[in-house]
């Protein structure tokens, strides 16, 4: 992946994520689930928080990444219990 800016990648969906009226921590949220999607790491997005004005540990960047991260797709789930129930 290119080392390109926060603005330059996210474009219009940065100006939405830091309007409103909610908290900053809210806005902060948004933009690290909107980061992590993209397939950005914790440290890489603490670094672009902290240049954006942001005051946020790197391990509580590393918290909201992980309850990002996708369950199981619930038709594979079915599948793979499915298949576990075939072979008893």
């Amino acid at each position: 992946m290119e080392s390109r800016s926060i603005p330059t990648i996210l474009g219009k969906d940065l100006a939405e994520a830091l309007s409103g009226t909610t908290s900053n921590g809210w806005r902060g949220r948004r933009l690290i689930r909107m980061m992590a999607q993209d397939g950005w790491g914790a440290p890489r997005i603490h670094a672009e928080l902290t240049k954006l004005g942001f005051i946020i540990s790197e391990k509580t960047v590393s918290r909201y990444t992980q309850r990002l991260r996708a369950e199981p797709d619930q038709v594979k789930r079915w599948v793979r219990w499915d298949a576990n129930e075939r072979r008893r």
